[in-house]
């Protein structure tokens, strides 16, 4: 890679850093999912800092074209991702549901004691 694009994505990366620990700063994002982006951006910049790392860890697994390397990494952090969120919505539908029923039950007692 040339020396003036690994330069490039090296800030883009830095940008995308400081964009996240602003948000957290903010209390936008959360801790749990700031240090997922984080650790994306340390793996991303110890890539692009350390010449042929890719390249060697690629060899090291048993893959012959780093591109496959790159897409089997990339879709089993996705899939960590989505299985992570679809436990934080089955969360969230819980509090939801629980917190309907608690409703319900204060606007019945108010209803009774009105009556």
């Amino acid at each position: 890679m040339p020396s003036n694009l690994r330069i490039e994505f090296i800030l883009l990366v830095l940008i995308i850093g400081i964009v996240v620990i602003l948000t957290l700063r903010a209390k936008n994002l959360t801790l749990k999912y700031a240090l997922v982006w984080l650790t994306a951006v340390f793996a991303m910049l110890l890539g692009l800092l350390i010449p042929n790392f890719l390249e060697l860890i690629s060899k090291a697994l048993g893959f012959e074209v780093l591109a496959n390397m790159v897409f089997f990494c990339g879709f089993f952090v996705i899939s960590g991702i989505v299985f992570s969120l679809t436990v934080i919505v089955s969360r969230q539908s819980d509090k939801i549901r629980l917190l309907i029923q608690e409703v319900s039950i204060l606007k019945n007692k108010k209803r009774i004691t009105r009556e």
